[in-house]
């Protein structure tokens, strides 16, 4: 049933120029804003962002708008680098940043730091992400949190925006 609808979603020419497309229960959704919402419910699958960019009634796919102007950064870091080590840190109480230390002296090319709320961390997870980035590690920070966007004051690190951890990385 979902194949089949997401056959016709992508048959259709109102699907064009609208980048990656979920379809599932009779919902079309962006690939870069669906998540998986619950364990076990068979509509386990939201875009907590955006919402659904359209449904499809009786075999048509129905689009709600245009193309947004909205479109998410695709980050070209101009190297020609194959990023195997790209770990997921996520904040906690009392985390002093120990994890991003050691992801450094792993190797790691990149982190993704997945904050607080908005993408807030301690100071001490501070120190930790400027020493990544004084080792040529990218930095992205991400929220821990499913709704809303982060932005980044400083301009060593770069914002996941609407992205969760699991799609920035």
């Amino acid at each position: 049933d979902n194949l089949f609808r997401a056959i016709l979603v992508a048959a259709s020419p109102l699907a064009q120029n609208r980048g990656a497309l979920v379809v599932m229960n009779n919902e079309i959704h962006s690939a870069v804003d669906i998540t998986k919402t619950h364990k076990n419910n068979v509509a386990a699958f939201k875009s907590p962002n955006m919402g659904p960019v359209g449904i499809i009634v009786n075999d048509n796919p129905i689009f709600f708008a245009t193309v947004t102007e909205f479109k998410h950064k695709i980050y070209d870091f101009n190297e020609n680098i194959t990023f195997t080590y790209i770990p997921i840190i996520a904040a906690f109480a009392g985390d002093s940043g120990e994890l991003i230390f050691s992801a450094v002296k792993r190797g790691a090319k990149g982190i993704v730091y997945a904050g607080f709320g908005a993408g807030t961390y301690p100071d001490t997870v501070k120190n930790a992400l400027d020493f990544a980035v004084k080792n040529n590690v990218k930095i992205m920070i991400a929220s821990s949190v499913v709704e809303g966007v982060v932005e980044v004051s400083d301009k060593n690190f770069i914002s996941a925006g609407f992205l969760r951890p699991q799609k920035a990385r």
